[in-house]
């Protein structure tokens, strides 16, 4: 049986002074502003709060006798990586606390108060100069406020063999809460006292049962729009050693493992990280298809759009302006190709400015990313304070834009999952049942930081038999054009350096890349289309998944960007196999499933960049 979500209601009275650090601005001359939520509303992270719940049960822990029911901290709360054994394997806790936001009733009476503290030099005795520090303040000192949240968990139904194990969680949840004695900053001076602990009746969600009846007949994927409750953090560039952007596309690697990670958690498996399959009994005697199948489905990038299900294409790199006249010089010939529209030069995408981009034509126009900073630190465990080394912030993804009159629109992540090929209809129709009933619980939280999310899924239209029966063919003589949905893997970055004779890379390496990725397309054309020529760009890509998956010698995957264009023109009928890149994707090169490589099995242990995980994804378009 599997175990089902526990959301627990739980609010706060907290007596001012009050205070919660963060990094929006309020007003002129304030030092230390009360942390808000992406909504703008005053608010206790959840972070903190999932800290100070942490010490309060491990002082509780400190002065009882173990018991076999006894909370086990890593287990709940997480683990740091073990830098002597894996620097890259934290222990995920399994315990979620919500942000804590101030009730209606208390937000009407915020006023505005500017409390001051000032620190006492050690050998004066007096104020010391400069150390004068201007806070905001909601209420008055005395004034009780009330803050709600919640707290979500998995755990198994009162039906099975521990009926009392969530009664007892729920019991060592309130005995954590009622242990912490303040809550925010300056609690030595007698800020935020924690006065009051409310918990509420939890309400327990199951998974629902696979019905067939009520799944889509035959279908070839669901399509799937993840609306998020929250800010979203995954992936996304370092831009110094403490900052941290997000990125605003959902990676196939990333809902892949985000639903593998929740169908152990909603199967109850011992391992969080039991791959998917047959030999994982908790999840194959519950999902038989799913747990078979789950291999081999592909599951697409997601991007955020303001219409649920709609997936914007990735602007062609072909596209250029002269001034202010945009152009796409996909099928220009390439000794032909116009530097400039007379006293206009060519600009692409790499030149382009701000304005640029906004008078991109609406068919390629994604939704611009608002962010919400979000500051973290680590406590010390002895000293209680923050540890100012390990300070950092993160600049997640809201879950909304704003449009060009300031109106704020809110925003779906939408995806695909595309079964695989050669299934019997009615096995189709069992994993998209298996797949719609899992769902809601099983993709619950996407990203670095979990968050929350709400599923929902429809079957896939068949748009290139629908192509096909408007008479679209790919005979000879016809050009065509492919264009990647998302990056793939298509040079071997050792050959590239081979190219040019293991001496440093040229300027311009545009004859060793065209050679190269001629080579990759013979592969896959089988010399039917001739290849004319590409506009792309690349980059290396390694760090955590080129160190910990790859076996041997640190090996970076050279990825080709979503956007880049491959000209070709027909020499046979090629109309199968572009219905087949379409349909399943660009599979890896020949070269990087050796043995040597990653390998012909099993590859996604040793490269993410595979087709079942989003990557290699075509459209293709026609003069």
């Amino acid at each position: 049986m599997s175990t089902v979500c526990v959301e627990l209601p739980i609010t706060l009275t907290v007596m001012a002074p009050l205070i919660s650090t963060g990094e929006s601005h309020a007003a002129w001359g304030v030092d230390a502003t009360f942390y808000r939520d992406w909504q703008g509303r005053p608010a206790l992270p959840g972070s903190h709060l999932r800290g100070k719940l942490r010490e309060a049960l491990a002082d509780i822990q400190c002065f009882k006798k173990p018991t076999a029911d006894q909370w086990q901290l890593h287990h709940w709360f997480g683990a740091e990586s073990d830098e002597a054994h894996d620097a890259y394997a934290p222990v995920r806790g399994r315990l979620k606390l919500t942000d804590f936001t101030l009730d209606p009733t208390d937000a009407a009476q915020i006023s505005e108060n500017r409390p001051t503290r000032i620190k006492i030099d050690a050998q004066t005795g007096i104020v010391e100069k400069g150390a004068l520090v201007i806070c905001e303040q909601h209420f008055g000192p005395g004034y009780e406020s009330h803050w709600s949240g919640r707290a979500e968990f998995f755990a198994p139904p009162k039906q099975v063999e521990t009926p009392k194990q969530v009664e007892t969680l729920i019991t060592q949840l309130k005995a954590g809460f009622c242990a912490i004695t303040f809550v925010g900053a300056n609690n030595t001076a007698g800020w935020g006292r924690l006065v009051g602990v409310r918990v509420g009746a939890p309400i327990q969600t199951a998974a629902a049962k696979a019905d067939i009846l009520e799944a889509p007949q035959g279908a070839q994927g669901l399509e799937l729009c993840l609306d998020f409750q929250e800010p979203l953090v995954v992936g996304g560039i370092r831009k110094t050693d403490n900052l941290f952007e997000s990125e605003t596309t959902i990676s196939g690697t990333v809902l892949k493992g985000a639903l593998a990670a929740g169908l152990n958690r909603l199967a109850g498996t011992a391992e969080p990280n039991m791959p998917i399959d047959k030999s994982n009994k908790a999840v194959f005697a519950q999902w038989p298809h799913l747990a078979e199948h789950f291999g081999r489905l592909r599951f697409v990038a997601a991007h955020p759009d303001t219409q649920k299900f709609k997936r914007v294409p990735a602007l062609p790199l072909s596209a250029a302006f002269f001034g202010d006249a945009y152009e796409e010089l996909t099928f220009e010939a390439p000794d032909r190709m116009p530097t400039a529209r007379g006293a206009e030069p060519v600009r692409f995408q790499v030149d382009w400015k701000e304005g640029h981009r906004k008078r991109v034509p609406n068919a390629y126009r994604r939704p611009a990313p608002v962010h919400h900073t979000i500051i973290r630190t680590k406590i010390d465990p002895l000293s209680r304070k923050a540890d100012d080394s390990r300070l950092y912030a993160i600049k997640a993804v809201k879950p909304f834009t704003v449009d060009d009159t300031g109106n704020a629109k809110p925003l779906y992540w939408n995806s695909a999952i595309h079964f695989p090929s050669g299934l019997a209809d009615k096995t189709k129709t069992a994993l998209a049942a298996e797949i719609k009933a899992v769902l809601p619980l099983a993709l619950r939280y996407v990203g670095k930081r979990q968050c929350a999310t709400v599923p929902t899924c429809r079957p896939l239209p068949r748009d290139m038999d629908k192509k096909e029966a408007e008479g679209q063919k790919f005979g000879a003589g016809q050009k065509f054009a492919v264009v990647l949905e998302s990056a793939a893997i298509m040079i071997n970055p050792h050959d590239l350096v081979q190219a040019n004779a293991g001496a440093p890379a040229p300027s311009d390496q545009s004859e060793a890349l065209k050679e190269l990725y001629q080579a990759y397309w013979k592969e896959k054309f089988n010399n039917d289309a001739a290849y004319i020529t590409h506009f792309a760009t690349s980059e290396l890509a390694g760090g955590f998944a080129a160190l910990h998956r790859a076996k041997g010698p640190y090996r970076p995957f050279l990825l080709t960007h979503a956007g880049s264009v491959f000209v070709f023109e027909a020499r046979n009928d090629v109309t199968d196999i572009i219905k087949h890149l379409i349909n399943e994707g660009l599979p890896l090169p020949k070269w990087a499933t050796a043995s040597e490589m990653y390998g012909e099995t099993d590859t996604w242990r040793r490269c993410p960049y595979i087709k079942e995980n989003g990557f290699g994804e075509i459209r293709i378009i026609t003069p």
